[in-house]
């Protein structure tokens, strides 16, 4: 068993890896490194000294039991390694597949989830077929479906036409990566279905799930998206302001059907039929034999723990853990005594390899940190559970320890915590875990006798109200709370901090905490000022900058804003300031109205003005940014030197400006194109700058061949889009850059761009190359060479 654990150890090793590969692995070395680490534990069956021909290396003396533990682990870490590999390149050769589609496609699959948006809605399909091809493994694709005319449902079996692009996601410090997230989800690729193209209905919504929430909608009750989303895993109907209220509370992950809502089934199950047997046997066979609960509820277990995951439609957690419960229940029928340790590793391993995936996913990491945290406090308290009041004891004060261990796990992933989630979920995770089986049984009752009216979902819909009010009234008092520091090193702090205050007494325990309370206290001291920094931010197609010294910043537009109300300033702009420790923003210059640069604006007044109190300025070609116009900004010069007069709006009529510090400068031109450069040339002789930012995102209509060369930067940067409609930068453009033998960046390729300008030069940092380089931000496209086949 010694020998199995270690391989157990070394495929969940070389697994996990995978999440931190820069380039995926050549799938023929990986299958190389398997073949001689199998060909190694073959050939040291014999005696490990049987093939050394000089008596004088025999004198060397090896353990060879240490040697076969040691290659058991290195042919489990290349196992783990080649399974993880061949997934990347599967994901990878279908992005590759997707970018050859240059014209709509013909799909055919299932409708996963549907959401309905005010001007569109979200569809996520998993594919059978690509025009009359079928997939081998089916993929996810997202596709949006502006102007539906009619609604989808889940589980519909539907054909539609689409334009496909490969799956992709901006990439900016302090915000949620999307590229990892369509990963975990297995989609290759999104898309919008073709206008004018109705999506044609192949089959019916048959399943289960569907009628039931078919059933549910049917009913009049108050809150029906709320029990939608707790019983069948169905989220689609809640709003903006419930996301609003579980964020606050941090309960978001109660009304998200996972290993949680599955553990709590089994958990009343297992109990149900515990008693059953007892009752049984204490009553009707008095002197009958003794039953074994876990032999006897075995099959009723797997089958109503599967119907469960059936109706949760399948969700990841609720599956995952399903497997693991079955794998326990098989144990405890089977009586093999494995150690906890055995056990955990086995049910990783099976969880790596049926969902291999799910390593690139939040949930993964929550719910193995749950687990794990729970066997630690366990281990850790050793409480006497004899009494009912000790096992009360017991259970509130482990759920309020968990909740505080998580906290460094959620800000790690999520960038924010909330203070009053240990106590929100020390009130709500027993009342979810009492008030599900009614829920369902609820449901269950009600769909069965077909009650249009009364049944008991009218009294579960005035439970859920009472719960939902109180979470409400909670979260009037309890805002989130967004950290301001690079998470990372802060939520690894936090957890060892936590972990060693649980711990028993240890030697040097005190010192531990004092040293891991480093890393935060850093966090405050003072920035360096003797160096200045220019942000691009990945916003898409649009333009959001911003200038920093120390803590302090000032802006150059906002990125574009969008009609569901959300905008690039709240998503990318202000969770990468607070990321990079920048805390007082008081200047936005507007280049122009257009949305792409200025979408953002009444955002940047609400956060850096009405919520952080304090009068910020806004300078545009309308107000106050015209040519002769100066500030000064701490050691750093800004002068606007285009438009020669207040405008409106206009690409030729944007704010231009050149930043001049010490030793370099960046011209910022906005959206100008070929007439305005001229004007400009002849106005100001002197454009020169070591860091341009390419007009008009790099458009054939600007950047003129005499611009270029006035300029002559050293350094320029594209703000564009993935395989944006206009393709920008258009490769003429690219081309008279690289004749002056410029370094070029682009916001599409390189993600989040920061240029540290100091006395020592310019030290250029990309997100997806240098702060989080991963193998899954790198294949974009036509990246990879190796390509797996895909459909028949």
């Amino acid at each position: 068993m010694q020998k199995i654990t270690h391989w157990l150890v070394g495929f969940c090793t070389g697994a996990l890896s995978a999440t931190y590969w820069p380039g995926l692995p050549s799938l023929c070395v990986c299958l190389l490194i398997v073949a001689i680490s199998s060909a190694s534990l073959v050939t040291l069956k014999r005696s490990i000294y049987a093939c050394v021909p000089s008596y004088g290396l025999k004198r060397f003396q090896f353990n060879q039991d240490w040697v076969f533990l040691l290659l058991f682990a290195i042919h489990g870490f290349a196992i783990g390694t080649t399974w993880m590999a061949s997934v990347g390149h599967w994901y990878t050769s279908w992005q590759q597949e997707v970018s050859k589609f240059k014209d709509d496609v013909i799909l055919t699959g299932d409708v996963l989830s549907v959401t309905n948006g005010p001007s569109f809605a979200k569809i996520v399909m998993k594919v059978k077929s690509v025009n009359d091809r079928s997939a081998i493994i089916s993929p996810n694709v997202i596709l949006y479906w502006y102007h539906s005319a009619i609604q989808l449902r889940r589980h519909q079996h539907i054909k539609v036409s689409a334009k496909l692009k490969p799956a992709y996601g901006l990439a900016n410090p302090g915000s949620a990566l999307k590229q990892q997230w369509l990963l975990s989800q297995a989609v290759v690729a999104t898309g919008s279905i073709t206008a004018n193209a109705q999506p044609e209905l192949l089959l019916p919504s048959f399943s289960f799930h569907a009628n039931l929430s078919a059933f549910l909608d049917s009913r009049t009750l108050t809150n029906a998206r709320w029990l939608k989303a707790i019983l069948i895993g169905n989220r689609d109907d809640l709003s903006s302001d419930d996301w609003g209220i579980m964020q606050a509370t941090g309960t978001a992950h109660l009304f998200s059907i996972s290993g949680l809502h599955m553990g709590i089934i089994f958990a009343w199950c297992y109990t149900l039929f515990a008693g059953l047997i007892a009752l049984w046997q204490k009553v009707l066979l008095r002197a009958s034999p003794h039953y074994s609960a876990s032999k006897w509820s075995l099959f009723p277990l797997l089958i109503l723990t599967g119907s469960y995951a059936i109706i949760a439609t399948g969700a990841l957690p609720v599956v995952r853990a399903w497997v693991l419960i079955s794998l326990y229940l098989i144990l405890q029928y089977k009586r093999v005594h494995w150690s906890t340790q055995d056990k955990a590793l086995i049910m990783m391993c099976l969880c790596l390899f049926v969902f291999p995936l799910s390593v690139y996913s939040a949930s993964f990491y929550l719910s193995v940190g749950a687990v794990i945290t729970i066997w630690f406090l366990l281990w850790s308290f050793k409480a006497r559970t004899r009494t009912i009041k000790n096992k009360i004891s017991q259970l509130i004060l482990m759920q309020f320890m968990l909740c505080m261990m998580m906290l460094p796990m959620t800000m790690l992933w999520f960038g924010q915590i909330s203070w009053i989630a240990p106590i929100a979920n020390l009130v709500f995770v027993p009342l979810i875990s009492f008030a599900m089986p009614f829920f369902l049984l609820a449901l269950m009752v009600d769909n069965l006798f077909k009650f249009d009216q009364g049944g008991l979902l009218v009294l579960a819909d005035d439970v859920m109200r009472w719960m939902i009010e109180f979470m409400t009234l909670i979260a009037s008092f309890a805002p989130a709370f967004s950290t301001s520091m690079n998470t990372t090193p802060v939520a690894l702090c936090l957890f060892i901090i936590v972990f060693l205050c649980l711990c028993p007494p240890l030697a040097y325990k005190r010192v531990l905490i004092l040293l891991c309370l480093i890393p935060l206290i850093t966090a405050f001291l003072p920035a360096d000022t003797n160096s200045w920094k220019l942000h691009i931010f990945d916003v898409g197609q649009g333009t959001a900058l911003a200038i920093s010294q120390g803590h302090e910043a000032l802006l150059i537009d906002t990125g574009a804003a969008f009609k569901e109300g959300s905008s690039m300033m709240r998503q990318v702009v202000i969770p990468a300031l607070r990321s990079l420790n920048v805390n007082k923003v008081d200047t936005l210059f507007i280049s122009h109205s257009d949305n792409d640069h200025a979408g953002g604006l009444a955002d940047f007044i609400q956060y850096f003005g009405a919520e952080q109190g304090r009068d910020v300025s806004i300078l545009s070609p309308a107000s106050g940014c015209v040519a002769g116009e100066q500030w000064r900004w701490n050691a750093l010069r800004i002068a606007a030197i285009w438009p020669r007069t207040p405008a409106a709006s206009g690409n030729n009529f944007s704010c231009v400006l050149k930043v001049s510090g010490p030793e370099y400068s960046v011209l910022l031109p906005g959206d100008i194109e070929s007439s305005a450069e001229y004007e400009l040339l002849y106005q100001q002789p002197d454009l020169s700058a070591e860091i341009l930012i390419a007009p008009h995102h790099g458009s054939n209509t600007s950047s003129t061949g005499i611009f270029v060369n006035a300029v002559s930067p050293q350094l320029v940067a594209y703000t564009t889009g993935f395989k944006n409609r206009w393709q920008f930068p258009a490769e003429k453009v690219v081309d008279r850059y690289y004749e002056i033998g410029a370094t070029q960046f682009n916001t599409s390729e390189h993600g989040y761009i920061q240029m540290r300008l100091s006395e020592d030069g310019i030290r250029v940092t990309t997100f997806r190359d240098d702060i989080k380089k991963r193998w899954y931000l790198q294949q974009t496209a036509e990246s990879s060479t190796f390509s797996l086949p895909l459909m028949y």
